[in-house]
């Protein structure tokens, strides 16, 4: 990164370095507060053993980083998972897994991918499922050949939007490459289709404003 913007911005190593630092203490304090103000304001988790200690003796702070660092390997966790369950309690899915939360709308039971694995693992939490991270819901659909040609899709799609819609294009062809950027990133940890519709709607919604607006 820093090479990057050296050759191509003249960013001093100085300027690199504030900026770094102080992206990761926005990082820590935006993941690690937002997960430490969830429970400390929800009292079930007052009683669990890795949140006590922190909570008896007012270490906000310390709850803070480790929660931070709790979530960072929640993915490793759960693609781990992903490689028990698949495909030696369930088959693989061959890419139904990424229309899913669309089939969910139709009459009767249909389980997205993060419910699938959460039952299959006999978890019992409550909240939503095991999300599979964006590796593992490759893994999930195709095997290890997902794992390969999904994040290869992955750029050659978004680099087509980017030369379609950020090239010579108007603002709304522009706010619709960033939903494409925004949702591939997040679905790093979460998979692009594993646990609700709502990338779908956000996608329908954003086209119709491009067309009609």
């Amino acid at each position: 990164l820093y090479l990057l913007t050296f050759w191509k911005f003249k960013m001093k190593f100085k300027t690199f370095l504030s900026l770094f630092f102080l992206g990761i203490m926005v990082l820590i304090i935006f993941v690690g507060g937002f997960g430490a103000y969830r429970v400390l304001n929800t009292e079930e988790f007052h009683y669990y053993p890795e949140f006590r200690g922190f909570i008896e003796n007012k270490n906000y702070i310390g709850l803070v980083f480790y929660l931070f660092f709790h979530y960072f390997t929640i993915g490793l966790s759960n693609l781990m998972s992903v490689f028990k369950v698949f495909p030696s309690i369930l088959s693989f899915q061959m890419g139904l897994t990424y229309v899913m939360p669309l089939l969910t709308a139709l009459p009767g039971t249909q389980y997205t991918l993060d419910m699938q694995i959460k039952n299959a693992l006999g978890q019992s939490y409550k909240g939503g499922g095991t999300i599979p991270t964006f590796l593992g819901e490759a893994y999930a659909n195709f095997g290890w050949v997902g794992v390969i040609l999904i994040p290869m899709l992955s750029v050659l799609i978004l680099n087509a939007f980017r030369k379609k819609f950020i090239r010579n294009s108007n603002i709304k062809n522009k706010l619709i490459y960033v939903y494409l950027v925004i949702w591939i990133s997040t679905g790093q940890l979460s998979g692009y289709a594993a646990t609700n519709i709502m990338s779908f709607v956000n996608i329908a919604v954003l086209i119709m404003y491009s067309m009609y607006v």
